[in-house]
């Protein structure tokens, strides 16, 4: 389930529901998932994600969890 999640990244923090899915999984301890998240991540534009309105909570999720900005 969780490869499926990392595949389909870039539609579910678009999306109204699909983006606590991937809040949750950021929350999850394991580094490996997260960084595969992450390396979806950047091949998007993030300026552009982090202005809307639900991607941008993934994007602050992000922010919060390992203090840094992209």
């Amino acid at each position: 389930m969780i490869n499926l999640i990392i595949k389909y990244t870039q539609i579910f923090i678009l999306d109204q529901y699909g983006n606590y899915v991937v809040q949750y999984v950021i929350m999850l301890k394991d580094m490996n998932v997260n960084k595969q998240i992450a390396d979806e991540f950047l091949k998007m534009n993030v300026i552009s994600i982090s202005k809307q309105k639900f991607s941008s909570n993934v994007i602050e999720k992000v922010k919060k969890k390992f203090n840094k900005v992209f």
